[in-house]
């Protein structure tokens, strides 16, 4: 059997052989700091318990950490560490799951979870520490007090040793065997729990009078001891031996002795690795089963090795996480399946070793690794002696270039060396650059890439001399180039470089795709990216090729992922970040022992699942920097090394692994439920908590339990009662509901480790909503009786309703039928006035016919009879079709903007002349009103209503009078009252039903009054009548709303009141017809300016002699005149003006309030053009002016039409036609005077030259001198139609001065000149 010293002695020296070899896998560490939320830097001890809460303890509070957030707890813990011993506060979980701890004041204290917080445990003073043995018994430790135990059995404290027998105890462990060993002061003591009197003392160091400090005892898996002390080293005994050795006494070149470091905490863990903290040498850590030693110190600008070198505390957690307490660092915890990637960075370099920009690497036959940079030269690493040299221009005779793109190590052990605008160089073994006179030409050139193929000889693959097929003996064997041939090369910037079955060479372009290569007859095929075809290469920019001897060639790109190139069928297929690529920039491809591909990109490395059918989806994982690698790799770097191992460049230095070691984490993470809010307000976790209705918005926080990268853990929940399946929430780790309805709800959550594995075991919360009280089973109760009650009502509701129907029924169908008989009675009324109104007119036109002849007085008065009531008869059809369309509802207003006094006024005129004729007394009065929009039929047949029945029953010498203003409330207010003999009607509403008569032998048919009232109300208004004191008296009262136009809505000049005779409105256009109004009411005038001034100018008169002046002096295009008028009437006006020369052309309208057709038929014999009736209707007063004003217009353009005058087809009457008949004798004899003018015209004609000017318009439309000049050009056209005569002697003759002139003349007035 070997001795155990000698099995040690083996295991170290394989232990020093391993030291200085690059590892397998590397050992990185993670920070956990006051950055993150941790209290305070000082870890000084780390617990977990049963459900997975890291509990903490530091100088500024105890922890709990959920590996989302901290709970800080106010215990606060011991930190004191001298060179010969070490006082440090503690945390501990027992098998119970209570939690323990040491605080300042260094009386142990309990957790009690009731009310979380800690009790102190009595009865014990100056605890060191805390151990519970295989009984489950809980054991402290004291600095000066002695040795204590908690009985699981009796709940008691038992002091076990009193201080005279144990100086300071810092820590106690149980061996195998179940022996508690504590390491103290001077000494280690053995004891029996059992039997605790029997203490056996043991003396590491041999001297039993040792001043040394054990600070740590810890038993191995094949329970050997390792004794740690406070500066004097690590002591190791074998199970089977009595003797302590030190662990590093065959160690003679071992850097670091393990024999003089202060150990301050000890753990083996379940890998069978022992770690060692230590105060001021970092951490060791010891494969025991490899018998590999490792030391861990803090670097500078490295941040993934120890962040502290003063370890207090060491705990491995469940899921096999190693967490460090350090004394200034927070926490470090090193999970060996978190970092997939090795790595070389360049702060883990030396000094003046750079490999920040990787652009080449490879490993040459003695393992060496040789990293190419961008600028900073050649850089070899060498693990087995962890050696770093770097070659540059300045340092390296025959290296012309800092730029190191492409490295190849050939089977000589030369490495090849592609340089940027240095071209390609030749190392051999011994690292130096040899001289190759027959690659000369590659001197300068730049080298992307180099390829070794199965001959033995290397492709060179440049930027701009395309491509070279060469041997460092024989020279450049062949070159490839692009030329203006089919079999050239699509590009001489050549990126990459595959091999095919020895027999072709694939080559990959910067900027124009792939091409094939023969090597047997030199012929090239290209491959392009062709846009709109699917088959073909996705992007002609190429990073990579790789030739998978399977007849695919896989073709990482810049931009468009990876291409996948079935050689035989020629068909692409292509993968990108829509497949689940992590970037599409591939910069290299290359492949593991399982055919699977290992992809570098911009966003880390992707590991690529070929599929069995290229056109199905892919599996992909994507490693990113949580995985530890850098985000960012770079063109050409990488390399498949003959053991496995991948190598891939980046731009803080390199990764290496081999794809067999990258491990994915198994463990499950615990997961658990670590908050429940209720509106934002925090509730204790309470089972089947009962809540009230209004409390229905919760939400949830929850935590997965594994710490080392909480950041990929990821979650899903569910609340059963309301949730119909899980929710996804990602790295989420809360849910909130809001308004949840009344019933039982559990929530559950699981969570998933940061490799994607789930447990499927959940926690849960219950809790109970309950109802409102009006969901409650009473409640539910009343609503059955009201609903059956209810039931019970709509019944009888419906029946009532049926009820109701079967009577609207009923109702409507006689509605229907009313309808029918109004719409019957409507038709007849219509038919009734149309027989009605043919007969009347049949009747009346021969009256007025025999009326107009020399009758016998007896016989005229017999047809005026009958031409009275035949006028009766028409009004009474009229007010039954009023009375029909008020019924029907097809009555519609047409207001107009009228001035309401004024037409008022005009509609008191012809009752003035009735009432006088009867004798009667008739006064009015009218109260200023502006302009109003307002209808005129209906205002006429409402005043002519009220003034008729005023007339009609007022006795011979009676009164009437009529009063109408405005109110401020703008209600127009009528008052009528007239004398009577006696009561009509003692109910004067019976006076405005349809058909009233107080007696039948009244005249009239009862429907003037009916028709009054509901015009009124129509529009909104009142109308009523009463009797006098005396009843001598009748009042009818009448107020409707109307609607005046503001002042601010009229423009000042709109309206001028007439003042004088010859006032004229402020619109003064020349081009505006010119009319003259003839009238003595004042009012009547300026309601007819208003009608009339927005179209024409209006000058006015207000009495004969001062109009027929006027007309005179004006000659206006247009007179009106009253036929009643002082000084001189109407038609005596008319005879006037018709007979003067002067004014003989002006049209005439004569208004009067008398109908009869005596002063009709007066009026239209003295000339008048147009006699219109009082009340005249607005409108058609507007269009006959208009009308009348038309047809001159267009007897005037007749004239312009004609070449010779005519007097007789321009002239309006028989005094124009002497007129114009007297103006052709003129022309006649003076139109060839060159001297004839307008002024010697009007002399010759008796006129002003003013007078002489309105008539020639009036007549022919041209003034004076437009006029003489037409006749000229006419009498001119004539002549120029005889033969014989030139244009100058025409112009000479016709009156024009200048030839020229009367060119221009004829041209402006013909369209043509005379000669054409």
């Amino acid at each position: 059997m070997i001795p155990n010293y000698i099995r040690v002695f083996i295991n170290y020296v394989l232990l020093i052989s391993c030291f200085s070899v690059q590892s397998q896998k590397q050992v990185t560490f993670r920070p956990l700091s006051v950055k993150d939320g941790l209290s305070q830097n000082s870890a000084i001890s780390i617990t977990q318990d049963r459900t997975g809460f890291l509990w903490i303890a530091t100088q500024d509070g105890l922890n709990k950490y959920d590996s989302r957030s901290f709970e800080k707890y106010k215990q606060y813990f011991k930190d004191i560490t001298n060179p010969t011993y070490s006082k440090l506060g503690k945390v501990f979980v027992d098998s119970k799951d209570e939690l323990w701890i040491i605080p300042i004041s260094q009386i142990p204290h309990k957790l009690n979870k009731d009310n979380n917080s800690f009790e102190p445990l009595n009865g014990i003073e100056d605890a060191s520490t805390i151990f519970e043995d295989q009984q489950k018994n809980i054991w402290f430790g004291s600095y000066s007090t002695g040795l204590y135990k908690l009985s699981f059995q009796t709940k008691k404290i038992e002091h076990i040793i009193d201080p005279g027998k144990v100086s300071g105890i810092n820590a106690i462990t149980q061996d195998r065997s179940g022996n508690l060993w504590l390491s103290c002061e001077k000494y280690i003591i053995q004891i029996d729990p059992q039997q605790p009197e029997n203490i056996h003392y043991h003396y590491p160091d041999g001297n039993k009078n040792s001043i040394s400090n054990y600070s740590f005892i810890l038993f191995d898996h094949e329970n050997n001891q390792w004794v740690g002390t406070f500066g004097e080293g690590v002591w190791y005994r074998e199970s089977k031996d009595n003797s302590y050795k030190r662990p590093d006494i065959f160690i003679e070149d071992l850097k670091n002795s393990l024999n003089t470091i202060y150990v301050l905490t000890m753990l083996l863990d379940s890998l069978n690795q022992l770690w060692i903290g230590t105060y001021g040498d970092g951490l060791f850590k010891i494969d025991i089963a490899q018998s590999q030693l490792n030391q861990y110190l803090p670097e500078k600008h490295n941040p993934r090795t120890i962040q502290y070198k003063d370890i207090l505390s060491i705990y491995e957690d469940y899921t096999g996480t190693i967490w460090f307490g350090t004394d200034g660092a927070g926490l470090n915890y090193y999970d060996p399946f978190l970092e997939k990637f090795n790595s070389v960075i360049n702060f883990q370099t030396p000094e003046n070793i750079n490999i920040d920009v990787v652009r080449s690497i490879t490993l040459d036959v003695q393992n060496n690794v040789w990293i190419g940079t961008s600028g900073k030269g050649l850089s070899r690493f060498s693990p087995k002696k962890n050696e770093w040299y770097t070659y540059q221009t300045d340092n390296k005779k025959g290296l012309r270039s800092n730029r190191i793109m492409s490295l190849l190590s050939d089977n000589d052990g030369d490495l090849w060396i592609g340089t940027q605008e240095g071209g390609l160089h030749i190392m051999d073994i011994n690292e130096n650059i040899m001289e190759y006179p027959k690659l000369k030409n590659l001197e300068n050139v730049t080298v992307w890439c180099l390829q070794k193929d199965t001959d033995d000889n290397t492709w060179v693959g440049t930027r701009e001399s395309g491509l070279f097929k060469v041997n460092k003996n024989k020279g450049i064997l062949k070159s490839y180039k692009k030329n203006d041939t089919a079999n050239g090369l699509p590009s001489n910037n050549i990126r990459a470089i595959a091999q095919e079955a020895g027999q072709w060479i694939w080559v990959g372009t910067q900027d124009d795709g792939i091409c094939k290569i023969n090597l047997k007859t030199n012929e090239i095929k290209v491959y392009r990216n062709e846009p709109g075809n699917t088959n073909s290469l996705a992007s002609n920019q190429i990073k990579s090729l790789y030739y998978d001897n399977k007849g695919i060639l896989w073709i990482g790109t810049n931009g468009n992922g990876l291409c996948a190139f079935d050689i035989v069928n020629e068909q692409f297929y292509n993968y990108t970040v829509k497949e689940g690529l992590a970037n599409d920039v591939v910069y290299a491809v290359l492949p593991d022992e399982q055919n699977n591909l290992w992809l570098s990109s911009n966003r880390g490395i992707t590991k690529f699942y070929v599929p069995e059918k290229l056109d199905s989806t892919p599996k992909i994982v994507n490693y990113t920097n949580y995985d530890g690698l850098a985000t960012e790799f770079n063109t050409g770097a990488y390399f498949k090394a003959r053991n496995g191992n991948l190598y891939f460049g980046g731009l803080e230095g390199y990764y290496w692994f081999n794809p067999s070691d990258i491990e994915i984490s198994t463990v499950l993470p615990k997961t658990v439920i670590t908050k429940f809010e209720v509106f934002n307000t925090v509730n204790p976790l309470i089972p089947n908590v009962k809540l009230n209705y209004k409390e229905n918005t919760v939400a949830f926080s929850f935590a997965s339990l594994q710490y080392s990268l909480p950041i990929k853990n990821q979650y899903q929940f569910k609340l059963e009662g309301y949730d119909a399946d899980w929710t996804l929430s990602g790295n989420e780790n809360s849910a909130r509901y809001t308004n949840l309805p009344p019933g039982n709800y559990t929530f559950k959550v699981v969570s998933s480790n940061y490799d994607g594995v789930w447990n499927n075991r959940e926690d849960s919360y219950s809790f109970i909503i309950n109802k409102p009280w009006y969901l409650t089973n009473s409640a539910i109760l009343i609503y059955l009786l009201l609903f059956f009650a209810t039931i019970y009502l709509i019944y009888r509701y419906f029946k009532w309703r049926w009820n109701m129907q079967m009577q609207l029924k009923f109702e409507r169908q006689e509605t229907i039928r009313f309808k029918e008989l109004n719409d019957f009675k409507a038709k007849l009324y219509s038919n009734i006035s149309h027989e009605f109104r043919t007969p009347l007119t049949l009747i009346n036109g021969p009256i007025k016919k025999q009326l107009e002849n020399n009758l016998k007085p007896d016989l005229k008065k017999d047809l005026m009879l009958v031409d009275k009531n035949t006028k009766r008869l028409l009004n009474l059809v009229n007010q039954m079709m009023e009375l029909n369309k008020l019924d029907t509802g097809s009555l519609k207003l047409n207001p107009e903007k009228i001035h309401l006094g004024g037409f008022i006024l005009s509609l008191l005129e012809p009752f003035e002349y009735l009432a006088k004729n009867q004798h009667l007394i008739f006064s009015h009065t009218v109260g200023p009103m502006s302009i109003t929009l307002f209808d005129p039929d209906i205002m006429e047949k409402i005043v002519g209503n009220l003034l008729g029945n005023a007339i009609k029953y007022t006795s011979e010498g009676g009164h009437i009078d009529f009063k109408a203003v405005v109110s401020e409330t703008d209600r127009l207010i009528i008052n009528v009252s007239n004398d009577i003999d006696n009561i009509i009607e003692k109910d004067t509403n019976k006076l405005f039903e349809r058909f009233f008569q107080a007696s039948p032998t009244n005249e009239g048919t009862g429907i003037g009054l009916s028709l009054v009232k509901e015009l009124v109300e129509h529009l909104k208004g009142t109308v009523n009548a009463s009797y006098s004191q005396d009843h001598k008296k009748i009042f009818f009262n009448l107020e409707m709303p109307i609607h005046p136009i503001k002042d601010e809505e009229i423009p000042e000049e709109e309206v001028t009141p007439i003042s004088d005779a010859e006032t004229i409105t402020k619109k003064t256009n020349e081009a505006q017809p010119l009319i003259l109004l003839v009238e003595d009411n004042v009012s009547l005038l300026n309601f007819m300016t208003s009608l009339l001034e927005d179209k024409y100018k209006v000058i006015a008169s207000k009495d004969g002699v001062e109009g027929v002046q006027l007309a005179l002096k004006k000659i206006p295009d247009l007179i009106i005149t009253d036929l009643m008028m002082p000084k001189l009437n109407g038609i005596e006006l008319c005879s006037q003006l018709k007979s003067d020369e002067k004014t003989s052309h002006i049209p005439i309208i004569m208004l009067t309030g008398k109908t009869d057709p005596e002063n009709e038929i007066a009026g239209l014999q003295s000339g008048v053009d147009e006699y219109m009736i009082k009340p005249f209707n607005p409108k058609t007063f507007q269009i006959r002016i208009e009308n009348i004003l038309t047809t001159r217009k267009k007897l005037r353009a007749h004239y312009n039409k004609e070449n010779v005058f005519k007097p007789k087809d321009i002239a309006f009457t028989s005094t124009d036609e002497k007129f114009l008949i007297k103006v052709e004798d003129i022309l006649n004899k003076y139109l060839q005077d060159t001297d004839f003018s307008a002024e010697k015209f009007s002399q010759l004609l008796g006129m002003s030259r003013m007078q002489l000017h309105r008539k020639l318009i009036a007549l022919t439309g041209h003034n004076t001198t437009a006029f003489i000049r037409l006749e000229r050009l006419k009498q001119a056209q004539k002549l120029l139609e005889k033969p014989g005569l030139t244009v100058a002697e025409v112009a000479y003759a016709t009156g024009f001065n200048s030839p020229s002139y009367f060119i221009k003349c004829y041209k402006k007035t013909f369209g043509k000149t005379p000669t054409s």
